[in-house]
């Protein structure tokens, strides 16, 4: 049951996380400690470390973003549909097998009179076509700021009640679950 929940975990992180994002760092600079005071160094820092977390979204930067159709995309698309297909129809072990197999499908040339080449096009059509989709979504959402709105209201609600009211409906009900 572990190694299931491992495995599972796995593979969401890695269809969660674009190739793109595996960079090699090379030569990291430190910031040099000035070990005497009374002694002048000019220290050569940084202005701004690319190892810092980013700031959180400012509220009109909230919702969806669109994805860019390039090979790249339509590769972890597919990885992606692969790997959500398999885990749905048989778990974890099939998921990692049917995601492998449609990214690998996916970066074949399609251009060839194979039977991979033939799989490959479909591969390739429906992860465009899911790209467009989410794409066409998106767009919608940018247009009606549905996230943003939602977002809004939660957080107009969540400061209504910083006194702890809705800690103390929430304790009221599970109370009353308990006694029946």
């Amino acid at each position: 049951m572990v190694a299931s929940k491992t495995a599972t975990l796995l593979l969401l992180l890695s269809t969660a996380i674009p190739s793109s994002a595996f960079v090699q760092v090379t030569g990291r600079q430190t910031r040099p400690t000035v070990l005497f005071a009374d002694v002048d160094v000019e220290v050569n820092t940084p202005k701004s470390d690319p190892f810092e977390p980013t700031p959180p979204a400012s509220a009109s930067e909230r919702g969806l973003a669109i994805v860019q159709v390039n090979d790249s995309s339509v590769q972890f698309t597919a990885g992606t549909i692969g790997a959500v297909a398999g885990f749905v129809v048989g778990g974890p072990v099939l998921a990692t097998i049917l995601g492998c197999t449609l990214n690998y499908l996916s970066r074949k040339d399609p251009d060839g009179d194979s039977v991979t080449s033939s799989a490959a096009k479909v591969v390739d059509s429906a992860s465009q076509a899911a790209l467009s989709a989410y794409n066409s979504v998106a767009s919608f959402e940018k247009d009606r700021k549905l996230i943003d709105s939602t977002l809004t209201a939660l957080e107009g609600k969540v400061k209504e009640n910083e006194a702890g009211e809705a800690f103390d409906t929430v304790g009221s009900a599970l109370k009353s679950v308990g006694k029946v």
